[in-house]
């Protein structure tokens, strides 16, 4: 019964179907992503910052480089740093800060893409349905079926379906990874202003 809608839902249906597949497989990377980088942030913090703390500063730098994890890679080119003047040690954090967002970002993009495309294409195949169902209808001998009209209108609209129930989790995976990202900025900014502290103090 499935593999019959699918077929008459048309060609057009396929890309949806691959888009949904992608869509997934970025979802599910990137939930994995993020956990694992909140975890190692959370040790990170817990290793590091007690060694700023007490001024072991090229512990701490040696502690960040075998550590994993946004926070880590900053902190390291932050202590890497701690010498030079304060304008270009902020420059270099800003830039290990920008590096590590690009990472996280990466799959939410496409995740937005998909979220547009989808109902488009579903659209897309439903309009080339009703084309093709109201030549049918009107090139048809003898009195006009509406039966066959129907019929034509409800198989065309399934593409429109599938669009739909792809574009609707990639819409809530985006604004999930979006909503992560920026916990992630945070994360980063609150680990450098502590360490900054810290060291200070």
């Amino acid at each position: 019964m499935e593999f019959d809608l699918l077929e008459k839902a048309g060609l057009l249906l396929w890309p949806i179907l691959a888009l949904s597949v992608l869509g997934a497989a970025l979802t599910a990377h990137r939930i994995v992503f993020f956990w694992r980088a909140r975890r190692r942030d959370e040790i990170s913090l817990k290793r590091v910052l007690p060694l700023i703390d007490k001024g072991r500063l090229e512990e701490a730098e040696a502690e960040c480089k075998r550590l994993h994890g946004p926070v880590a890679r900053v902190l390291e080119s932050l202590l890497s740093a701690w010498s030079l003047p304060e304008s270009q040690r902020k420059a270099l954090v800003t830039v290990a800060a920008e590096r590590q967002l690009r990472i996280a970002e990466w799959g939410v993009r496409p995740l937005a893409v998909i979220a547009r495309v989808c109902p488009l294409i579903g659209l897309l195949g439903t309009v080339i349905g009703l084309v093709e169902a109201f030549i049918a209808f009107s090139s048809g001998g003898g009195e006009p079926n509406p039966a066959m009209l129907a019929s034509g209108i409800w198989k065309a609209l399934l593409t429109t379906v599938a669009g739909l129930m792809v574009a609707i989790p990639a819409i809530f995976a985006h604004e999930w990874c979006s909503a992560r990202v920026d916990q992630q900025l945070f994360a980063i900014k609150e680990a450098v202003a502590r360490a900054q502290g810290q060291g200070k103090g």
